[in-house]
């Protein structure tokens, strides 16, 4: 999966660590995609959902709000402007 590159920009939140891959080196092998963010989150993998043992209400709240802050924030740029260049 990582041999593709997305069309359109993309945040993508990875969760301090996972069960099922290595999330340093899945970090790796996308940093340079132009057109994917990472952000890297210290919390596991389920934290915003409710019904996972790592509901995190904490870090649910600052990522909402986190989420909502790009989202206004790309609102404000021309669509086709990566949001990795809008932190530029």
């Amino acid at each position: 999966m990582t041999a593709l590159t997305p069309k359109v920009s993309m945040r993508l939140i990875f969760p301090v660590a996972e069960q099922h891959f290595c999330v340093s080196e899945l970090q790796t092998q996308l940093q340079d995609k132009p057109t994917v963010t990472i952000e890297a989150s210290p919390y596991l993998h389920g934290f915003m959902n409710e019904l996972s043992m790592n509901y995190d209400s904490e870090g649910c709240q600052h990522y909402i709000q986190r989420l909502v802050d790009l989202l206004l924030m790309q609102g404000s740029q021309p669509i086709s402007q990566p949001i990795s260049q809008v932190n530029d």
